[in-house]
Formats: C-alpha cells, sequence, structure tokens
C-alpha cells in the first residue's frame, strides 16, 4: 500500500468507505437483524483507479467484490485488475483487499470496527495491514466518520469524514431507483503524509464528491452508473504529484441474496 514517486498504492473505495452511498446505518441494522447469512457479488467498471486522492492507474479497470455478511458481521474480498498497461500489468490483478468487519446499529446510530489485509500480487509491493473504527448517524445527510490506524507499513493514521443524502425517484413493483450524492474529505497523520508523500506535515490530503444512480431489479440485482471528482488539498501535496485532480466514472454492476 506505499506511495510517494517510488511506491505504487493500492487500497479500498468504498469508499468507499464511509460516506459512499446514502442511507448506510440503515442498511447496516437491517443486515445487523437478519436471521440468515447475507452474500453479495459486485461487479465494477472504472476509467481509472484513485485511492485517497492519489492516481494509481491512469487506464481502466475491472474491481469485482464479494461480501459474506451474518448479524453485524462480515467479510469481504476485493481486487483491482488493471485493463490496459498503464502499470505493465494489464490482465492481472495487482490488489487484493481483504476486510473483516462487525457493525451494531441501535436507531439512527451505528457503530463499527475491523481490519483490512491489504495485498499486491505481480507486483514488488509488501503487504500491509489495517485497523479501523467508524460512526455514522442516520439523519439528515448521514454523517459519518472513519480512522484507519496502519500497524504495520505506513505505521500512521488516516481519516475520513463524509456526508451523503439519496433522492427516490419515481419506481414500479419491479424497479426501483434513486439519486445519491456523497461527498468526504481524508486527513492524514504528519507519518501518513511523510510515507505516501513524502511531506512530513500532517494535512487534510484528499477531497471526493460523487452522484450515483442505483437501479435495482427485483431487489436482488442493482446497476449503479456514477461519477465522482477527486482531488488533493493540500498544496504542498499537489506539488509531489503529476496528476492531483481527477475525474472518474464507471459502473457497478450488484448481486445480492
Amino acid at each position: 500500500m506505499i506511495c510517494s514517486s517510488r511506491w505504487f498504492v493500492v487500497g479500498v473505495l468504498l469508499i468507499t468507505t464511509l460516506g459512499g452511498h446514502a442511507g448506510a446505518a440503515t442498511a447496516q441494522e437491517e443486515q445487523t437483524s437478519s436471521p440468515r447469512p447475507d452474500f453479495g457479488v459486485d461487479v465494477a467498471f472504472v476509467n481509472k483507479y484513485v485511492w485517497r486522492g492519489m492516481l494509481l492507474t491512469d487506464g481502466p479497470v475491472f474491481q469485482p467484490s464479494a461480501t459474506l455478511g451474518y448479524k453485524g458481521a462480515s467479510v469481504n474480498v476485493w481486487g483491482n485488475l488493471d485493463l490496459d498497461n498503464a502499470n505493465d500489468l494489464a490482465g492481472e490483478f495487482n490488489e487484493i483487499d481483504f476486510t473483516l468487519d462487525y457493525t451494531h446499529a441501535i436507531k439512527e446510530f451505528s457503530v463499527s470496527g475491523g481490519l483490512i489485509y491489504y495485498d499486491f500480487p505481480n507486483t514488488d509491493f509488501r503487504s500491509t495491514l489495517e485497523l479501523y473504527v467508524a460512526a455514522g448517524v442516520d439523519i439528515l445527510l448521514q454523517p459519518a466518520i472513519t480512522v484507519y490506524f496502519d500497524v504495520d507499513q505506513a505505521q500512521a493514521i488516516y481519516g475520513t469524514i463524509g456526508l451523503s443524502h439519496s433522492f427516490d425517484l419515481p419506481d414500479s413493483d419491479a424497479v426501483s431507483w434513486s439519486l445519491d450524492l456523497a461527498t468526504s474529505a481524508g486527513l492524514g497523520s504528519s507519518s501518513y503524509v511523510d510515507f505516501y508523500f513524502g511531506v512530513d506535515n500532517g494535512a487534510f490530503t484528499d477531497f471526493y464528491a460523487e452522484a450515483s444512480l442505483p437501479l435495482t431489479i427485483f431487489d436482488q440485482l442493482t446497476i449503479t452508473p456514477y461519477a465522482g471528482v477527486t482531488m488533493v488539498l493540500d498544496s504542498a501535496l499537489r506539488s509531489e504529484m503529476a496528476e492531483s485532480d481527477n475525474f472518474l466514472f464507471g459502473a457497478v454492476l450488484s448481486w445480492s441474496i
């Protein structure tokens, strides 16, 4: 998970992490109370791969993901595969992440904790491990915060704060859809910024804004086109990067049972 001019960093979007989609606390509460295991698969195609403001693949990527959850606990496997030769790795996975999470929801409040193990097959970069804690409130603008602790390679702290909102659109018995807006900002400790950018100073590192249009068919299949913009906030960090602002677009196909 290693960046600056010397390192190739690949990590998690979700990002999408905390602020990625509206209604997170409500969804987690439903998952926590589910009487049976939940299983879901996502398949994403994106025009480029940007992680925490850092451009990692300046070309199209394929990002599959699978999640198994039960009563608030879940395990996720996520991967990144370059579709062109921007990193001389066309057609190969160069990152696979494993996430363990436990979420507890009480009414509108949601608290999560877990770990993320980052592995980098077909590269020379070392794997690393992050622990994280997150909290969100299912109220107007869905405020949420997540703090990550790298306990391996970087020995550093990174946090995000996020807001999101979903606008329901007219639907039918078979199809439902909405317009989802989300934004988040990241803050890195001095050791985090030094490790990834080569600047020895804590700073607000990145900003992300996204609009998506999830279309759900028969409650199990969702197609989500989206577009977003990401930028590095701190001027000293921007000067270290060839591209500090990036426009993202893609689509995610999700299936769940």
